[in-house]
């Protein structure tokens, strides 16, 4: 059983992961999105896997790299981790074919600005190329809440499931824009005040996708 300062630690972890991600921290300028596991998509068994990550998280240790975990579901469940800070010459390094051999990352350029108050991210796909270099194919600053999918998403927390968008995931890009879509035709009644009856039936109706249910489940806390 975890102790209550575990459980805190954990929290605080997962915080800090949301809030990078959303571009909403001062003090992390880059993450890196990558995973050590089933390289080049040759899906290895649980053991192996564990096995990658162990020897990851040395390597993230010793350099002193802070680094958050997540889980993903990518065609098959697989472990990334989020790294801060970092240099894309450490992720085409460590996803290169002497290293953990994989396929893709990204890198995330938070846009936070302290007296604009703007936040949000730069999120840049990196693929591995004919001559086994990773160059970059494509740029996005789209997300989408990934709460309802079953597949390709990343897991931050419990409640926080995303997906990028990105034309270079084909028909599944077009899936991901509709909801991006719909996130942007909701977003006045989302921001709106409401009465508590209102907010009751909102988050019942299927219109109505997770960031937008969220807030209004904190107005209904703010309302009872």
């Amino acid at each position: 059983m975890r102790s209550f300062i575990e459980f805190l630690n954990e929290t605080s972890r997962a915080d800090k992961a949301v809030s990078a991600f959303l571009g909403r921290s001062k003090n992390i300028r880059t993450i890196g999105i990558m995973s050590p596991e089933n390289p080049m998509g040759r899906e290895l068994s649980p053991a192996e896997n564990r096995d990658r990550c162990n020897q990851f998280e040395d390597i993230l240790k010793k350099g002193k790299i802070q680094f958050y975990k997540v889980k993903g579901m990518y065609g098959n469940v697989e472990h990334s981790y989020f790294l801060y800070n970092i240099d894309l010459a450490f992720l085409k390094k460590w996803c290169s074919t002497d290293n953990f051999n994989q396929e893709s990352f990204f890198l995330c350029k938070t846009k936070y600005n302290e007296e604009t108050r703007k936040t949000g991210c730069v999120f840049a796909y990196y693929k591995k190329g004919e001559h086994g270099t990773h160059k970059l194919v494509e740029e996005s600053e789209k997300f989408i809440d990934a709460n309802s999918f079953d597949d390709y998403f990343t897991q931050l927390v419990k409640t926080f499931k995303f997906s990028i968008a990105m034309k270079e995931f084909g028909n599944l890009a077009e899936n991901l824009e509709s909801y991006t879509n719909q996130l942007e035709e909701n977003r006045n009644d989302w921001s709106e005040m409401c009465t508590f009856d209102e907010a009751l039936d909102k988050i019942v109706d299927d219109n109505y996708v997770g960031l937008n249910k969220l807030s209004l489940r904190s107005k209904i806390n703010k309302t009872a």
